[in-house]
């Protein structure tokens, strides 16, 4: 009957406890040191999700967002885990005297162990290709990387080699459940029983003596996101970014505000740092690198990493790590996190969320980003000095333009608005933000949603002067002062109408309502107009028939959509309307291009690098669309600038809707 023999040919096998345990106390030490690394940081509650991570971990669902590498990936990772099992179960049979690899189970256990030991030598064989042949520059190749593919690829030839020794000495009737081992056997056709066993002893402890290196190894190159990456999915806060950490402004014992040393980020933050795996995926979908920026997000995690590792003296956790601190620490003094970081990277992100979506193990950029402004604006006070005019403005008239207060209503003028006179009437409160209500372009957008929602017959209030701003910009600027003066007053003054249900045509002022207002005592229910007009539609109240033919591409803005998962909506209500052909664009949905003006960078001069709006814009050109839609006041304007001397009308859904339903 078909069986295996544990410790076949092998002597002296208690010899290899010694080398596992010794190997395991290098792995156990160097794991102490990163856990003593994070432990320097703040304390922060986060919620263990071990069934998303499994999930994830096996589907391999963000890796393979690129394929190449994703199913290289795929192939090491699964090799390895069935190898491993497969390690568990010798153990099971050797230690507890059971009979498990017997007959067809072990037959089946052949074939499975070849086929998955083959696959991690394809995965790697792959990887080599991917960094020499045809090296990517996101990759970001170290020599360290290498070894590490050479050391795994050593362990499976290694123990090919012992399987096929072992199969040339046996001459077993059932070889051809071993494939690749019955082919290394070949090898050693020509050699006497005894150099066959000789060699086969040879490489058996060559084999587990090279296994207890890679164990030894682990904390201290980049086999560390074993743990690292692991843990970091399991404790990803999914809100990251989309929804800012609140300061406590009132806490007398706080010395600054913001993140200007390591040790100001909070122990997951800094976990966060370490997990990075240098894939360059994010700085492959950062809208400010792609429009040569500052920014690099892949080199900013690294750079902030290479801060952690100064602070924690980790040069000596080995000698591959002590390689790489030599490199990155070299001629950078202790200090604060602007010795690693410019001020120019900092300001140069649009918060899009491009970053963290296509991160494949959750790497949470954006809240880092924002706590190192908040230093920079509340504690150093260095910021973009048009920044000081903006600030200002948000203080005393509560927009950016600093437009008089009380002339935040004047759009109303010749305009039918429904105001009740029931205070506690239940119905919605309509928010059309700074750029509804002061800009002249965004103004035609409220104009055209009032009227849709006159034509539907929605009972809805507005606050009139008493709406300033939502402070998503002066949040997403550092500003949490100024954000948190406008959210008490906004939260005050939308209690005192007695408000459960509001809607807004700013994806920006949406998510702040929506995601953030909670963290102040605003609990609401808030939706897009998009999805309002969706309902409508569904509803009956509007109509979608137009002879004229349409041919529409739409841009989803960042705050709509990675921010709120909003994608469907708006791509529902506009297949609706007849004659209408939506051409999407190849970056859609979670993929779409940001227009460059989250994150506050509306404000802010850009200098430096191309206009993120005109990279969009030549997207949206190779669609040959008629006109470009949008559900988002930022993308609009900036959109509308970039394209102003194509011949296509920019246009948001509300108003496309209304110019049908007139």
């Amino acid at each position: 009957m078909p069986s295996r023999e544990i410790y076949w040919n092998i002597s002296g096998q208690y010899f290899m406890y010694l080398m596992i345990l010794t190997a395991l106390g290098f792995f156990a030490h160097g794991v102490y040191k990163h856990y003593k690394l994070w432990c320097m940081g703040k304390k922060e509650n986060r919620k263990s999700n071990y069934i998303k991570f499994l999930g994830n971990i096996l589907s391999h669902r963000n890796i393979l967002k690129e394929s190449l590498p994703g199913f290289m990936h795929l192939l090491i990772f699964l090799g390895f885990i069935i190898l491993f099992l497969a390690t568990v179960i010798i153990g099971l049979e050797h230690y507890l005297h059971l009979e498990i690899l017997q007959g067809n189970f072990y037959l089946g256990y052949s074939l499975l162990t070849d086929f998955f030991g083959l696959a991690i030598i394809i995965g790697i064989g792959a990887a080599v290709l991917r960094r020499i042949v045809k090296p990517v520059t996101e990759a970001d190749n170290k020599p360290e990387d290498f070894i590490i593919l050479v050391l795994i690829a050593v362990i499976v030839i290694t123990g090919f080699i012992v399987e096929g020794l072992r199969l040339a000495i046996l001459d077993v009737n059932w070889q051809n459940w071993s494939p690749v081992g019955k082919g290394f056997s070949r090898m050693f056709l020509g050699f006497s029983e005894s150099a066959q066993k000789h060699l086969h002893l040879l490489f058996w402890w060559l084999h587990v003596f090279i296994v207890c290196v890679f164990i030894a190894l682990i904390p201290g190159s980049k086999l560390f996101h074993l743990i690292a990456a692991s843990l970091n999915q399991i404790l990803k806060n999914e809100q990251s970014g989309k929804v800012l950490n609140s300061l406590d402004l009132e806490d007398e014992n706080a010395e600054s505000f913001g993140t200007g040393e390591i040790n100001d980020f909070s122990w997951k933050q800094l976990l966060d740092l370490d997990a990075c795996t240098r894939c360059g995926r994010c700085q492959n979908n950062c809208p400010a690198y792609i429009a040569e920026k500052p920014l690099n997000p892949k080199e900013l995690t690294q750079d902030l990493k290479k801060a952690l590792f100064f602070a924690g003296n980790m040069s000596n956790l080995s000698i591959s790590r002590h390689h790489f601190f030599q490199e990155t620490a070299s001629g950078i003094e202790a200090g604060g996190l602007f010795n690693y970081v410019s001020p120019d990277e900092i300001w140069s992100c649009t918060t899009c969320l491009a970053c963290q979506e296509v991160c494949p193990i959750g790497v949470e950029h954006v809240q880092k980003i924002i706590d190192l402004r908040r230093y920079m604006v509340m504690t150093a006070g260095k910021f973009p000095k048009e920044l000081q005019t903006t600030f200002r403005n948000l203080d005393t008239n509560g927009n950016p333009w600093g437009i008089g207060w009380a002339s935040r209503a004047d759009w109303t003028e010749n305009i039918n608005i429904y105001q009740s006179k029931e205070p506690k009437e239940d119905v919605i409160l309509y928010w059309p933000g700074c750029f509804g209500s002061y800009d002249e372009r965004n103004k035609k957008v409220t104009k055209s949603f009032i009227e849709i929602l006159n034509a539907a017959e929605v009972k809805y209030k507005i606050l009139g002067n008493q709406e300033k701003c939502c402070g998503d910009s002066a949040r997403r600027l550092g500003n949490e002062l100024i954000f948190q003066m406008l959210v008490s007053e906004n939260i005050e003054n939308i209690k005192k109408m007695g408000i459960k249900k509001i809607v807004t045509q700013c994806p920006h002022c949406y998510n702040t309502l929506k995601n953030e207002y909670p963290q102040f005592g605003g609990d609401y229910e808030v939706v897009h107009h998009t999805q309002l007009i969706e309902e409508l539609i569904k509803e009956g109240k509007l109509s979608l028939e137009t002879n004229k033919e349409l041919k529409i591409t739409f841009h989803d803005p960042c705050y709509l959509g990675r921010y709120n998962n909003s994608y469907v909506p708006v791509r529902n209500l506009l297949t609706r309307i007849s004659n209408l052909s939506l051409l999407e664009m190849d970056n859609k949905m979670a993929d779409s291009f940001c227009c460059g003006a989250g994150g506050g960078q509306m404000w802010i001069e850009e200098n430096k690098g191309k206009r993120i709006s005109s990279i969009r814009s030549l997207e949206v050109e190779k669609t040959d669309a008629e006109i470009l839609c949008t559900a988002c006041p930022f993308c609009l304007t900036m959109l509308s600038d970039s394209l102003e001397e194509k011949n296509m009308a920019v246009l948001d859904v509300a108003e496309i809707i209304n110019g049908i339903n007139k």
